[in-house]
């Protein structure tokens, strides 16, 4: 989890992550504003954008999807 502010779309990238899903979640004040089911690509790197503005600052948290 970590919180996001600026300006524009935000673009994120992380590396050195084990592959799998996650669903990315972006929320303001307990309110949902964006989900998105994102994969870690096989070199380990993941890359997501945010389409909001946060001017504002937005909750973000990443979830492992479990197994069903």
């Amino acid at each position: 989890k970590f919180v996001a502010e600026g300006f524009g779309n935000g673009e994120f990238v992380f590396d050195h992550l084990p592959a799998g899903n996650l669903t990315v979640i972006a929320s303001r004040h307990g309110e949902a504003l964006h989900r998105e089911q994102v994969s870690v690509s096989p070199e380990g790197s993941l890359t997501f954008s945010l389409p909001l503005r946060a001017f504002e600052p937005v909750d973000v948290e990443i979830r492992c999807e479990g197994k069903s």
